[in-house]
């Protein structure tokens, strides 16, 4: 298996359970927006992977201290992301934190899920 196909099952089950966890919180809260702010939430998870993915390719072919510093960096700038996405949602679009960080954690889910995924 190429590692370009095991990163693309890591966003495809980040998706699935991003987009699932988006319709069951709308159809709980009786309220189509939390979906849009599900999914909004979830999508620091998703740029985030293709970060990882980016800089641990950087990394394997670089020596051991700067194949390090490029997960390190990947690590600051997936923390970032998050960070901004989190805050731009809130401060800007006033959409509700409780629902942003449930997209947040179904896309984490989803990572766990396609990491499991890919290896088997």
């Amino acid at each position: 298996m190429k590692p370009e196909s095991g990163v693309l099952t890591i966003i495809l089950w980040q998706t699935i359970t991003i987009v699932v966890t988006a319709l069951v919180t709308g159809a709980i809260a009786d309220n189509w927006q939390a979906s849009i702010i599900v999914l909004f939430g979830g999508l620091p998870a998703v740029i985030g992977s293709m970060i990882l993915s980016r800089r641990v390719r950087k990394a394997t072919s670089a020596n051991a201290h700067v194949g390090m510093a490029y997960l390190y960096l990947a690590l600051i700038e997936r923390l970032g992301m998050t960070i901004v996405f989190l805050a731009l949602g809130h401060i800007v679009f006033q959409f509700a934190l409780l629902f942003m960080i449930v997209g947040l954690i179904a896309g984490q889910v989803g990572f766990v899920l396609g990491s499991i995924n890919s290896k088997t």
